[in-house]
């Protein structure tokens, strides 16, 4: 907030202080034996473990390595879980990777018989699951931006109408990992982000060849994108052929 509004020596000031805090949990909280984070600091001075380790971490991108991230995948999606946590699971597990997994705890959180599903994590889970998780949409606002990665299944197709964002509507398309379609039905200008999975040197938008850019997920994937302006009323399409890619 203080790097937005200019103040870039308070900002450097808490910037640091967060990084000493990220180091501090990446260690002390961190048991290399047990591969888990512990949970709670006791008044006698004593680490323990409860439910979740280390979800919070997750979600707030704290965890500095990839083997840390992927043990506390593990050592969450093998153990019980109460359904506050659980809600958590379906955005985390698509973000880093796991979306076959995911789309199972969207199914066990959606479906009626499941325990306490009533709390309000519950809704909001699935549906963030869903739209950010699976479908990979991803908005911008100070950009009037949206970002699309699909990280469904292969062979498959997923589709959302309707979706309010950015003080506009829009319809978003997946066709397996290959092809977008971006439809803006709102009165403002939005700017479409295509993301796809893999180094391409170009992306087809439009029935145009563009030049792609390169970057890379938390998990070091390499994506490439586009960026497409959608017009009030506009649809935009952009595909990949696999052929053409280097992973």
């Amino acid at each position: 907030i203080l790097k937005e509004k200019g103040d870039l020596k308070r900002s450097s000031f808490y910037a640091q202080k967060a990084e000493r805090y990220r180091k501090f949990l990446n260690t002390k909280w961190w048991n290399p034996k047990t591969k888990k984070f512990y949970s709670f600091y006791t008044d006698e001075g004593d680490f323990k473990y409860g439910k979740g380790e280390g979800t919070l971490l997750l979600w707030f991108d704290i965890i500095n390595s990839h083997a840390k991230r992927f043990a506390v995948i593990r050592n969450v999606t093998t153990s019980y879980q109460n359904v506050e946590t659980t809600s958590y699971l379906p955005y985390l597990l698509c973000l880093n990777g796991y979306g076959t997994l995911a789309r199972k705890y969207i199914l066990y959180l959606s479906n009626p018989t499941t325990p306490r599903r009533s709390y309000p994590e519950v809704s909001y889970g699935v549906i963030e699951g869903i739209v950010q998780g699976l479908m990979g949409i991803e908005p911008h606002g100070a950009s009037r931006t949206i970002c699309t990665l699909y990280r469904g299944n292969n062979k498959t197709t997923m589709e959302i109408d309707n979706l309010p964002i950015l003080n506009s509507i829009i319809k978003i398309e997946h066709f397996d990992h290959l092809k977008t379609i971006f439809q803006n039905y709102g009165p403002n200008i939005l700017y479409w982000e295509a993301e796809f999975y893999g180094k391409h040197t170009s992306i087809l938008v439009n029935g145009k060849n563009i030049k792609a850019k390169i970057n890379k997920d938390i998990n070091g994937n390499i994506y490439s994108y586009v960026k497409v302006t959608v017009r009030p009323g506009q649809k935009g399409e952009a595909s990949v052929i696999l052929s053409k890619s280097k992973n």
